[in-house]
């Protein structure tokens, strides 16, 4: 089987013996000297998956499994024994009691000008 490589310099495709893997070759399109790799070996599947367990079992960070679930934990819900703050009805109290005031005062203006109109 042989190794298939590519010319950094002009792309051109290249084919090398295996036992030229690691040493030095020449481009005969451009004479560029390049380096032959060395062949990687391909993993299967099952491979991978073994060296994900493996590197999963090597982390001690993570909490042990146990078949026991922790206690459920009450929700918080409104309690009835504290009261709570409406800071709202203030606000619209004075809101009414502008609005109020503004109608009188406009109630007075229109019968003072309609007095002194009419007189």
């Amino acid at each position: 089987m042989s190794i298939r490589m590519e010319c950094k310099h002009c792309f051109r495709p290249l084919k090398a013996k295996d036992s030229a893997a690691g040493k030095k070759i020449q481009c005969p399109g451009c004479d560029t000297i390049l380096k032959v790799p060395r062949p990687r070996r391909r993993k299967n599947e099952e491979d991978e998956f073994a060296d994900a367990l493996n590197s999963i079992d090597s982390h001690k960070d993570y909490a042990p499994i146990s078949d026991e679930l922790p206690p459920a934990r009450r929700s918080r819900g409104k309690s009835s024994s504290k009261k709570s703050r409406d800071y709202g009805a203030p606000v619209s109290s004075q809101l009414a009691s502008l609005v109020i005031g503004g109608f009188m005062l406009f109630e007075l203006v229109i019968y003072v000008i309609r007095r002194n109109l009419g007189a």
